[in-house]
């Protein structure tokens, strides 16, 4: 079975429909986008890559290819090439100004990226690559608006806090991440849900979920994160 997304909301896509202007260029750019990003959510690595870096290449505009820039590096975080992932959501960072909402992903999804590189390094180089993705993670929350962005940089956020040692920071993130949500935050609170379970607070990851109770999208969360509705309360 293939492993569950790391980024299961499908965000870069969403949000690159609402941001693009509907000139016929910038239609079939959106169009591609969200082909190779639901490509990848669905773990269809090979045909998502194909297309996404396809996408970043034909953009006519810097705005543009800064979005396929965006979700070409989510793919290739979920391929395993953090590196070259690396590469690519520093593209799409750099080209978001004027774009807040794209920003905000952005900023984000680098500092988790960053948050969980797994490097031979000096104790000096990893702090340095911690406080990168510190400073990452809250660029990313003071940008966000939208209630899927809000809880997607909370859980980046609280990735961070957990990378350096904090689970405790962490939960605190979380928890007030989903007090300013409220019934909000759409699918971005799986990612919410997910990190609390890392953080060993099974309750607020119940709490995150809680919402998706009254329809079939709360089956479809726990199955994304490979949880039993016991394996969520004893916090498995």
């Amino acid at each position: 079975m293939r492993s569950r997304s790391r980024f299961p909301e499908r965000l870069c896509a969403a949000l690159l429909a609402l941001a693009l202007a509907a000139s016929a260029a910038a239609a079939d750019l959106a169009a591609r986008v969200a082909e190779g990003d639901g490509l990848r959510a669905e773990g269809r690595l090979g045909e998502a890559l194909t297309i996404l870096e396809a996408a970043a290449e034909a953009a006519e505009t810097a705005p543009e290819r800064a979005w396929a820039e965006g979700a070409w590096g989510l793919a290739l975080a979920e391929a395993g090439r953090d590196g070259e992932a690396e590469t690519r959501l520093r593209a799409a960072l750099e080209g978001s100004a004027g774009q807040p909402a794209l920003e905000a992903v952005t900023a984000a999804t680098l500092a988790r990226l960053l948050a969980e590189a797994q490097r031979t390094e000096t104790a000096s180089m990893r702090a340095a690559r911690l406080d990168e993705a510190e400073a990452l993670a809250s660029r990313g929350a003071a940008m966000a608006r939208a209630p899927e962005i809000v809880a997607h940089a909370a859980a980046a956020h609280a990735r961070v806090a957990l990378a350096r040692g904090e689970p405790g920071e962490a939960r605190a993130i979380l928890a007030a991440a989903l007090a300013a949500l409220g019934e909000g935050g759409g699918a971005g609170r799986i990612q919410i849900g997910d990190a609390a379970l890392a953080a060993a607070a099974p309750a607020l990851a119940a709490k995150a979920y809680a919402p998706e109770r009254q329809d079939a999208g709360r089956g479809a969360a726990l199955a994304a994160l490979g949880l039993s509705e016991a394996a969520l309360a004893e916090g498995r």
